[in-house]
């Protein structure tokens, strides 16, 4: 389990692995969803990211009290601190052809910067934005939207595999630190009513079927985050459980990927390991 419980990312794919070099694995974050400040009813923020820029489109309320809407078309990445990471862009107001004009006069459109915008993805899953427009600043604390609970499960009996990248760091033994990779034949993840479970088969050499569960799970927007505690079934009795902390959990119809953070097990004393995850279908 010392080289199969550090379970993450490689790829969507199993073949990506062969040429993937084990390497530090530093996870970051993608923003898109839709945010808002759920003391604040009726206005919002949706962010789409590509790579390291943001377009962020603002659904306020102008100073008339009416329906109006900003635009940062290019919020680009400017730098991280402690788990923040800071994208910074112009803010633009534009104005066009009405809704029900038929056809759309391209020549009717205008755009102008009214002011700058700040959106700051925080370590613990939220985010701060500030802009100004028109002379007037605003700040506020937003969160992901939740629009359901995920109900999820893979049978073992699919065919579904895992791979995994990550990084071993703070071992009183030296030799337990450092990267790594692997694969997984078969997986089963459970998601119900705020538990999560997870079900690894490693190679019959090793640890045999590895169990994480945990009743703590919470869906912010797209991602999940959870604690799992587990074993294996091959470890001695006197190996303590290991402990997951799982955060950026994003399960689909063919896939899930999460990070994590883990300590315990029959890693050694002294390390955590932190890496990526991923669950496909074949």
């Amino acid at each position: 389990m010392y080289a199969n419980l550090r379970i993450l990312l490689c790829a969507l794919t199993l073949a990506c692995l062969s040429t993937f070099p084990a390497r530090a694995v530093t996870g970051s974050t993608d923003y898109s969803g839709l945010w808002y400040n759920a003391a604040e009813s009726g206005w919002g923020m949706n962010v789409m990211q590509q790579e390291q820029i943001l377009f962020i489109t603002l659904f306020i309320y102008g100073a008339n009290n009416q329906p109006t809407w900003f635009v940062a078309s290019d919020a680009s990445f400017t730098g991280a601190s402690g788990g923040d990471r800071t994208y910074t862009g112009p803010l633009y107001a534009t104005t066009g052809t009405p809704f029900s004009t038929n056809p759309f006069n391209p020549g009717a459109t205008t755009v102008a910067q009214v002011g700058t915008i700040t959106f700051v993805g925080k370590a613990d899953g939220t985010a701060t934005v500030s802009y100004t427009a028109s002379g007037s600043t605003v700040n506020k604390t937003v969160a992901r939207q939740t629009w359901a609970q995920p109900n999820f499960t893979l049978n073992v009996a699919t065919p579904y595999a895992g791979a995994q990248a990550g990084t071993t760091t703070g071992c009183t033994n030296a030799a337990n630190n450092g990267n790594f990779n692997g694969t997984y034949s078969q997986l089963a993840l459970y998601i119900n009513a705020g538990t999560m479970r997870l079900e690894i088969t490693t190679p019959p050499t090793d640890a045999g079927l590895c169990t994480l569960q945990g009743s703590n799970y919470v869906q912010e927007g797209r991602y999940g985050k959870a604690t799992l505690t587990g074993r294996c079934a091959a470890w001695a009795a006197s190996t303590p459980n290991i402990q997951f902390a799982l955060r950026e959990v994003e399960v689909g119809a063919n896939h899930f990927t999460f990070q994590y953070t883990a300590t315990g097990g029959d890693m050694g004393a002294g390390c955590s390991e932190t890496g990526v995850f991923v669950g496909a279908k074949k």
